[in-house]
């Protein structure tokens, strides 16, 4: 029997499903594909079996609440566009195209990144059994491109605040993560967003899978509605095997982090 390739969510269907259905996520960038297919590890997280072996699972096997996610943005695109007021940070553009103002989309000449994920997703499709993957690149401003160009960004802005107002979530992350300020730091602006109540759990930015049980455990004592994770493959497969299990939504939240600065009232005023 031939297997039906998975649907592909863009990232506003992929937040759809997050605000509106309580899906959690578990998200497979570039390096999280990487160690699902070999034993190669990353330069924050060394190779472990264990590691693999969730992450195969998480996936190739469907689990309900769980949508797994996939880079369709960078699969499908040789010439990447990016909403240049909503960088992580500066980005090496080949040019800029000019859509609502002067140069405000970016362009990045990305043929090596396109490659590898057709690859990839190459695989995934022969081998997995999920029907559905989300975008991974859903917690990125930036990528929100056709939204920004119809004028819908304030849809897409309501869509993230609404990812913490009113919540009481875990975020569980390091201190001092790559490119942003980390969520610890972040709480007094999300509470001004709405955010009912924070916690901070923090955690090693590199090889957190070895401290996976340690981190489990922590997580179990907290009360919270929903876990927001940031960990590199670890949050990963945390996120697929805590998802049921735990209260709330279990999110593997990637960079989420160095978005909320965009959330408030300013960068409403910039999208309209």
């Amino acid at each position: 029997m031939t297997r039906t390739s998975p649907d592909r969510l863009s990232c506003l269907e992929t937040l759809r499903r997050v605000v509106h259905e309580d899906a959690s996520l578990a998200r497979f960038g570039d390096g999280e594909c990487r160690m699902a297919y070999s034993d190669k590890p990353l330069l924050f997280q060394r190779a472990a079996p264990a590691l693999r072996e969730r992450l195969e699972r998480a996936l190739f096997e469907p689990k309900p609440g769980v949508l797994p996610c996939f880079n369709h943005y960078y699969h499908d695109h040789l010439l990447i566009d990016w909403i240049a007021r909503y960088e992580r940070y500066p980005k090496p553009y080949a040019f800029k195209r000019s859509v609502r103002e002067p140069g405000d989309v970016g362009v990045l000449w990305r043929p090596r990144d396109m490659l590898m994920y057709r690859r990839y997703w190459s695989r995934i499709r022969r081998d997995t059994r999920q029907r559905a993957f989300g975008d991974t690149s859903v917690f990125y401003l930036g990528c929100y491109v056709d939204e920004y160009a119809a004028g819908r960004m304030d849809e897409v802005l309501d869509l993230f605040r609404a990812l913490f107002a009113g919540r009481r979530i875990l975020f569980v992350g390091p201190e001092d993560p790559l490119g942003g300020a980390s969520f610890r730091d972040e709480l007094p602006r999300l509470q001004r967003l709405g955010l009912a109540a924070g916690e901070f759990l923090a955690i090693p930015r590199e090889d957190a899978f070895d401290h996976y049980h340690a981190i489990l455990a922590e997580i179990r004592r907290r009360d919270f509605d929903d876990l927001f994770l940031q960990a590199g493959p670890t949050a990963t497969v945390m996120a697929y095997e805590l998802a049921g299990e735990v209260r709330g939504r279990v999110l593997d939240v990637g960079s989420l982090n160095t978005q909320v600065r965009y959330l408030e009232p300013a960068a409403a005023e910039l999208a309209a």
